[in-house]
């Protein structure tokens, strides 16, 4: 048996524990299932068997940090592309500001912070925090777990970056980085 062969028969049984996982969540526990093409897909530097789906539950993962949700169809959409690639150009005040990146999206694997996640944890979050019916959605959620801000398609990062700066515990956390010397 070819190596090539090898990985298509474990991809398929990734594929098939995969949407298997997706049916047992959307059947018989009241939660419909997010996923709209029961054939998931990976990216190609992914080893299917070697990866590790990390759980990111939403109270555990958001831990004082506030969390920028990209929802999509898929990583390929062009605005979920283009939102990633403003986060990546804005890193320095994405960090400064305790962000975090969360990529939901229903076709493929989503991400905490560039790591996959569980499909469970991407239900999570697509549940707690999708509202439109847009094909991609970008919502903001400050520390205390409530939505700051919803844009259709990509968000303008530095409009984000002084939407948080005039919240009061960013304002507090400032004060208190200068106060300390930081």
């Amino acid at each position: 048996m070819g190596y090539g062969h090898m990985m298509t028969r474990r991809a398929g049984l990734v594929a098939g524990l995969v949407v298997g996982l997706g049916a047992t969540l959307g059947s018989g526990c009241g939660k419909k299932a997010y996923v709209r093409d029961t054939t998931p897909t990976l990216p190609e530097e992914l080893d299917p068997m070697l990866v590790l789906f990390e759980e990111a539950p939403v109270e555990q993962t958001r831990a004082g940090r506030r969390p920028l949700v990209i929802f999509a169809l898929s990583a390929d959409d062009p605005a979920a592309l283009e939102q990633v690639a403003l986060v990546r150009e804005a890193k320095a005040g994405f960090e400064d500001r305790d962000m975090m990146l969360i990529e939901v999206y229903e076709v493929g694997i989503s991400r905490r912070e560039g790591r996959p996640m569980s499909q469970a944890s991407a239900v999570e979050w697509h549940e707690r925090f999708r509202a439109s019916t847009w094909p991609v959605e970008v919502v903001l959620v400050g520390k205390d777990g409530g939505v700051k801000r919803r844009s259709a398609g990509s968000a303008v990062m530095s409009e984000l970056f002084e939407q948080i700066d005039q919240m009061p515990v960013r304002k507090r956390e400032v004060y208190e980085r200068a106060r300390d010397g930081g």
